[in-house]
């Protein structure tokens, strides 16, 4: 005789139990993305940022900064938007996890598909935005399961909310073919913040009303109470477009929560602010519904600093807008670069009757899906070859992560080049200074920035770019990649380089992204002549 799935088994236990009246413990799941959000912009982070410890080589002229104008604001001036742009994400984080080692892709889409697919993207040919959507891309492969469906599978109600940007136009790409119910939102890098014309609900096209942020904190608190009203526990994925440009005003009375003396930094911080006030509806719902204290909430942003520090002047409004320190606070570097400051993002996760601490654990995007999995019961099965692991032994204290662990990335590195999009720090830098961005912009599109690759353990990390020799930076004594140590550490640097080429030899070619530039990766023994 056949035995029945765990899944299938599950799902009969969940409706037989609402057929005779009782009811199940409803294990319910939160995921919450912010877009493009720097490591120290919430009051969470701000122990790590300093005056004196920005990760950027303009910090001296931030340092001379006295008196607030409209396009410019005094270090602590802007430190103080930060500390109170997230009050409601910053009392979930009292009452969780604060992870300060969580590490994400460099950019938009391959951090998604990390994160739904809970494995490296690199696996299926994603590497850049334009392994997907951005280039004509074709898009995750619908040969990649994203573990979503085993929620689906086990009668979750499941919902997506907001920027999907993992592929929608071919068959079995749209989030409702991936596993959820319900789908409200775009996909694409990005869209108007008022008067969008690629929102869509399910299959259909959508209205846009008001503000993106509150539409989507809308949708949400929406689904949250159908789930209720229907009795189904949930996994809600809710992914914002903030502070992602462009960058329109949004509602006055979350601009008027700052009063800085500087419409940019009053702009800038009120996103995030309408961001967070739009969780709180979230929260407000679950409270209401008695669903909180059986729902597990994860926040966390797809990748650092979406640029630097004032970057080319400081303005507020437009596709560019500039973003007022302290940003990725000591982080080096932002978003497209494998520096701290474009893969360490802030995350933090509430479990219910679990601990209140910070977690220096290294853990990764990939581990989210799994963790979810874990604390809703569903099996996680080797066949499903994910390289993601459950943190929720860390949420239970029980644990203080895998000091062996070792994470890999490889992607298309915006240009290392010494400059202020950067943070590049110039004394640093092992490159010449003539392979400039001249000769960078002569190349075609897709081979114009070179390839980037890190390996990183809880102590070191080998930081690579293209033909040049890697960078070596002790993790543990060194956190903000201050001071190469290659030549101090050569049996170090050969032993990583080792694990990475081990690595990215199992890899896929990229979908899109330029193989000419992909094989400037692989290691000599299996390039082709």
């Amino acid at each position: 005789m056949k035995t029945s799935s765990p899944i299938l088994l599950a799902s009969a236990l969940f409706y037989g139990s609402l057929l005779h009246g009782t009811e199940v413990p409803r294990k319910n799941v939160l995921v919450i993305l912010s877009d493009d959000q720097g490591f120290c912009e919430m009051g969470s982070y701000m122990d790590f940022a300093t005056a004196d410890n920005l990760g950027s080589h303009l910090a001296e002229k931030y340092r001379s900064i006295k008196t607030s104008t409209e396009s410019q604001a005094p270090i602590e001036v802007c430190f103080e938007a930060a500390r109170k742009c997230m009050p409601r994400v910053d009392a979930i984080a009292k009452e969780g996890v604060r992870f300060t080692n969580f590490h994400a892709a460099p950019t938009c889409s391959p951090s998604r598909a990390a994160l739904m697919s809970a494995r490296y993207p690199q696996g299926f040919g994603v590497y850049s935005n334009d392994d997907v959507i951005e280039g004509g891309g074709p898009g995750v492969s619908r040969d990649v399961p994203f573990p979503v469906r085993r929620f689906q599978d086990a009668g979750y109600s499941t919902g997506m909310v907001g920027k999907w940007h993992l592929g929608s136009e071919k068959p079995g790409q749209h989030p409702n073919d991936r596993g959820f119910d319900y789908f409200f939102g775009f996909d694409r890098a990005q869209t108007e913040k008022y008067n969008s014309k690629i929102l869509y609900r399910n299959r259909e096209k959508a209205p846009a009303v008001g503000w993106l942020a509150d539409q989507i904190s809308g949708e949400a608190v929406e689904f949250v109470g159908r789930a209720a009203k229907d009795h189904r526990p949930f996994f809600l994925y809710v992914a914002y477009n903030e502070p992602h440009g462009p960058t329109p005003r949004p509602p006055q009375t979350y601009i008027d929560h700052f009063k800085s003396g500087s419409d940019v930094v009053d702009v800038h911080f009120a996103t995030l602010y309408g961001m967070d006030q739009g969780i709180g509806r979230i929260i407000d719902e679950l409270k209401r519904n008695g669903q909180l204290d059986q729902t597990l909430i994860l926040y966390g942003s797809d990748n650092g600093l979406g640029q630097g520090e004032y970057h080319h002047g400081f303005r507020a409004g437009g596709q560019n807008p500039s973003v007022p320190v302290p940003g990725n606070g000591p982080l080096r570097g932002c978003k497209w670069t494998p520096w701290e400051g474009g893969v360490r993002v802030p995350f933090i996760a509430r479990l219910p009757g679990g601990v209140a601490l910070s977690s220096a654990a290294l853990v990764s995007s990939m581990d989210v899906m799994p963790t979810a999995m874990d604390y809703a019961g569903i099996e996680i099965r080797p066949e499903h070859k994910l390289d993601g692991r459950s943190f929720l032994p860390i949420l239970r204290g029980g644990s203080d992560g895998d000091g062996r662990r070792m994470l890999f990335w490889a992607c298309d590195a915006r240009s290392p080049y010494p400059d202020s999009y950067l943070g590049w720090r110039p004394e640093f830098n092992r490159f010449d200074e003539s392979r400039n961005t001249t000769r960078t912009m002569a190349l075609p599109r897709k081979e114009r920035f070179p390839p980037g690759w890190y390996v990183l353990t809880s102590k070191w990390k080998l930081i690579g770019w293209d033909e040049i020799e890697p960078v070596l930076f002790d993790m543990a004594g060194d956190p903000y990649e201050r001071t190469d140590v290659s030549q101090q550490h050569p049996e170090i640097v050969a032993q990583l380089r080792g694990e990475f080429d081990a690595w990215i030899a199992a890899q896929r070619p990229p979908q899109n992204y330029s193989r000419k530039q992909w094989e400037k990766l692989l290691p000599d023994s299996v390039r082709k002549p």
